[in-house]
């Protein structure tokens, strides 16, 4: 089904796991099964952006399953993208199984770091990645550009920083050159009003409408947090990935996610298999999200054809 899926909404990769370095793809693939088979679990692929149409093919596949097994192991990659089909592919995943599992190959960020709030587990390849919930918003006037919260929010706390600044050395400076003359309350008064005249001009640029959107935005992300997490997620992880990271871009890694969840684990054999199964496959779908998006049931990708 995710096969035939797959040709109608997503473009296939040129990529087929043909051989590995160490096995046949008969032996890999045999491999995996009995895998699956011992373990109770199924194993799907997703690389490409979380948005309607490849997250409801995935949300959809899930949902209509009729042969599951009891857990699920997901390969996740994507630079994110909607909170809300985050959140639904999340829900599907709980509702079909027991527990579900993600594998971190390369990039997992946004939205798709969202996703592994709900996973038991986590596992980590060398180059994988996650990132901060700051959902990303239209820039004002700019039709396709995105903007992340932080710096909005980042913005405001820098021109804060440089006001109260200006204003502690404008403040003694007229105080300790006024030789005793002015007073603290004039002193204080002139300061506060070279502050005002410096710093309100850029304060008047930000939009409050642009500020409850974002902050619209956060919420959005923390309440899907909130009705995701499992077990696995520490008490103030969800808080950190919201507000605590300096950009969109910060990179967190395998011991930084250790810090985050309770369980953060490098690959076992049977994910290392799949993920050195195929160099072009591993780069271009494990590792960096695949742009129009694939989506797969691992063994029927590693069936020998």
């Amino acid at each position: 089904m995710l096969k035939k899926l797959a040709k109608k909404v997503i473009a296939k990769p040129k990529i087929a796991p043909k051989t590995t370095q160490n096995a046949p793809a008969d032996d890999v693939f045999n491999k995996v099964k009995t895998w699956c088979d011992e373990n109770n679990t199924d194993i799907f692929i997703y690389s490409g952006p979380i948005v309607s149409n490849l997250s409801a093919s995935f949300v959809n596949e899930i949902l209509q399953k009729t042969d599951c097994r009891k857990n699920c192991l997901l390969f996740l990659t994507s630079y994110g993208g909607e909170a809300d089909w985050a959140y639904k592919m999340a829900a599907a995943l709980k509702k079909r199984y027991e527990k579900y599992d993600v594998v971190v190959c390369g990039y997992c960020k946004s939205a798709a770091t969202l996703i592994t709030l709900g996973a038991d587990t986590l596992y980590f390849s060398d180059k994988g990645e996650l990132g901060p919930l700051d959902v990303q918003t239209r820039k004002k006037d700019d039709f396709f550009g995105r903007q992340s919260p932080l710096d909005i929010f980042q913005s405001e706390e820098l021109i804060s920083d440089w006001a109260l600044n200006f204003f502690n050395k404008a403040f003694l400076r007229i105080l300790n050159n006024g030789n005793g003359i002015i007073s603290v309350d004039v002193a204080s008064s002139i300061a506060n009003k070279l502050s005002e005249s410096l710093f309100a001009p850029i304060m008047a640029k930000i939009n409050p409408l642009e500020v409850g959107e974002i902050s619209r935005a956060m919420s959005v992300a923390n309440g899907y947090g909130e009705i995701i997490k499992s077990a696995n997620v520490k008490t103030d992880t969800l808080q950190k990935l919201i507000i605590s990271y300096s950009c969109h871009s910060f990179v967190i890694d395998i011991k930084q996610a250790q810090e985050l969840f309770e369980r953060v684990k490098e690959l076992n054999e049977v994910q290392t298999l799949i993920y050195q199964n195929d160099k072009a496959f591993t780069r271009n779908v494990l590792e960096n999200p695949f742009k129009t998006g694939f989506i797969f049931d691992a063994l029927e990708f590693l069936q020998p054809k």
